[in-house]
């Protein structure tokens, strides 16, 4: 099983000098910067990629995703990596990568039971909020075989929504998402801006990590 390196927040990676191309890169330093001397070392309390500023995010000057786990209580950021097609992957690091296709989560790299891939409903099918849609997902089992998960989900519309992400706030439609699967039952949420844009999200990526919270930090 991979380990959880989502417990290593990218801003402790950026502040420590000479950890790899990465850890080197300009966009990386660019984030070293923004938060060396604001924070000293993470002894306790919630992880620093919670703790940005606005002014923090503007330094960097550079796509990001903030991305926690509800259920290990862990956080980090994620920064622009590369693009195949519609799909852009995000990485922070430390060797973990979000792969997304206009928000949706399509694959995850170095997590436990990574998502390998999925064939999920488009950004647009999403929000218009109504309606059933199926969902298959390829996740790693404990021997790291690709298993195969289908879901059947209803989507519905909760409504007109404003959200605050570090300081702005975002005028959006919250969509859930209530899926059944083999797997169990599990549930997606959606935070829409018109165009349709992928604001912020709590999706489910596999049995073991459960759902992963994006939020999208550009203005």
């Amino acid at each position: 099983m991979r380990s959880l390196r989502f417990t290593l927040p990218l801003l402790i990676v950026a502040l420590l000098a000479g950890c790899g191309d990465t850890g080197s890169s300009p966009t990386f330093q660019k984030i070293a910067g923004a938060v060396r001397g604001q924070f000293g070392a993470h002894k306790s309390g919630p992880p620093l990629a919670m703790q940005l500023t606005r002014a923090q995010v503007r330094a960097v000057k550079a796509p990001l995703l903030r991305a926690s786990i509800p259920k290990f209580h862990t956080a980090t950021l994620l920064s622009f990596y590369a693009r195949n097609g519609n799909v852009i992957t995000w990485a922070d690091g430390a060797q973990d990568e979000v792969s997304t296709r206009n928000g949706i989560v399509v694959a995850t790299h170095g997590l436990p039971g990574d998502l390998t891939s999925a064939d999920l409903p488009s950004l647009t099918d999403i929000a218009r909020g109504t309606g059933t849609v199926g969902a298959r997902y390829w996740s790693l089992d404990s021997l790291d075989q690709a298993r195969l998960i289908t879901a059947t989900c209803t989507l519905s519309t909760l409504g007109e929504e404003t959200i605050t992400i570090i300081g702005l706030t975002y005028k959006t439609r919250h969509i859930s998402e209530s899926c059944e699967s083999p797997a169990g039952a599990f549930q997606n949420e959606f935070w829409i801006e018109p165009g349709p844009v992928m604001r912020k999200s709590l999706q489910w990526v596999g049995p073991f990590v459960g759902q992963i919270l994006l939020e999208n930090l550009a203005e």
